[in-house]
């Protein structure tokens, strides 16, 4: 497997474990806040950055991986691309949930 297929599992793994909603480890908690930070000086709108962060890291893992499970031919592959995507499209219903309740008081 190479580096470039496993990195979206790699994002999703870090935003579980950095997201302070799941883990109190100040380290990662620090880490994703630095990444909100740099995002939101590059966007001004503040209530975009969670979303994008929360929604979309999730979202792209998801397509990536079931884009190389509809295209891999070894099914052994195929199996293990399969339950990545499902997992990925658990922790954006997850996270999705989480930035509802989250983005709950612009209503």
């Amino acid at each position: 497997m190479k580096t470039r297929r496993i990195l979206p599992a790699l994002l999703v793994v870090w935003l579980w474990v950095s997201s302070p909603s799941f883990s109190h480890i100040k380290f990662m908690n620090a880490s994703l806040r630095f990444v909100s930070d740099v995002l939101s000086k590059i966007i001004p709108i503040d209530w975009l950055v969670p979303v994008l962060l929360l929604l979309g890291i999730p979202t792209l893992s998801f397509i990536f991986y079931l884009y190389l499970y509809i295209k891999e031919k070894n099914n052994d592959m195929s199996m293990l691309y399969l339950i990545l995507a499902t997992l990925s499209f658990l922790s954006l219903m997850v996270f999705a949930l989480i930035t509802s309740i989250g983005l709950s008081y612009l209503l």
